[in-house]
């Protein structure tokens, strides 16, 4: 089968004399793993492992984020590596959500996540791919 990924992005920004649009539609993509992980969890302080379930650094694929908090400061930070070593490279500020491919190439991505302050929960999809 091909195009079981479907991806609909609009993004709309207007501030005073600022606007933008952007429209791409919908964008197909295949999925060529069977199986995917999906919850919400918890954050800390303290960067953890986000559940992957059945699913390893090298089958991660399209993953979709939301912050179900509505705290102001409650931010979610997603990355890599855990303790000191964790290095994000998205945040996720209450309500937020994001939709990306995490790397599966070579060694692949585990990805980790932990909040700024508080306890907000990440609700989660990762697909196989």
């Amino acid at each position: 089968m091909a195009n079981e990924i479907q991806v609909t992005v609009q993004l709309a920004v207007t501030k005073g004399l600022l606007q933008y649009s952007q429209t791409v539609g919908t964008q197909l993509y295949d999925m060529t793993g069977s199986t995917s992980s999906g919850g919400a969890q918890a954050s800390s302080v303290t960067a953890g492992a986000i559940d992957l379930n059945t699913l390893t650094a090298t089958t991660v694929g399209y993953a979709y984020f939301r912050n179900t908090s509505s705290t102001a400061g409650e931010s979610i930070l997603i990355g890599t590596g855990t303790g000191g070593s964790f290095v994000p490279f998205m945040e996720l500020k209450p309500r937020e959500i994001a939709v990306l491919r995490i790397n599966s190439s070579g060694a692949g991505t585990v990805p980790t996540f932990r909040s700024l302050a508080g306890t907000p929960v990440l609700q989660y999809w990762i697909a196989a791919t």
